[in-house]
């Protein structure tokens, strides 16, 4: 069943003129594996319970992008931000993907641990 959104919609709102940011996504080969996709980064928290009257608040980041772009993508891939700059969220990270989730409409979250 269509979703109602063209693809050049959806390309629209990830494009870097806008939201979005360019995130490029590598794993082992052979050959290695690399991926260029444009997506919305999000730090991101979430509240983690310690003990029962306990909590903490740690770094939940997530990457937002087409889900049809993503062929290829699996758990334990890692994604780089190569075109941030030191002032925006993400700079010089290197992130591990740990798992793939359905955000909406045609996107997937991509959840990621800061390595």
């Amino acid at each position: 069943m269509p979703s109602g959104y063209e693809k050049e919609d959806l390309e629209s709102f990830f494009e870097v003129d806008g939201v979005g940011v360019l995130g490029r996504i590598t794993g082992p080969g052979p050959p290695p594996f690399t991926l260029d996709i444009n997506g919305v980064f999000d730090l991101g928290w979430q509240d983690v319970s310690v003990y029962a009257e306990t909590g903490v608040d740690t770094d939940e980041p997530v990457f937002e992008c087409v889900t049809a772009e993503l062929a290829g993508v699996k758990k334990g891939m890692a994604l780089t931000m190569p075109d941030l700059e030191a002032h925006e969220d993400g700079f010089g990270v290197t992130y591990k993907i740990e798992r793939l989730a359905p955000a909406g409409v045609q996107s997937t979250r991509i959840f990621l641990r800061a390595l």
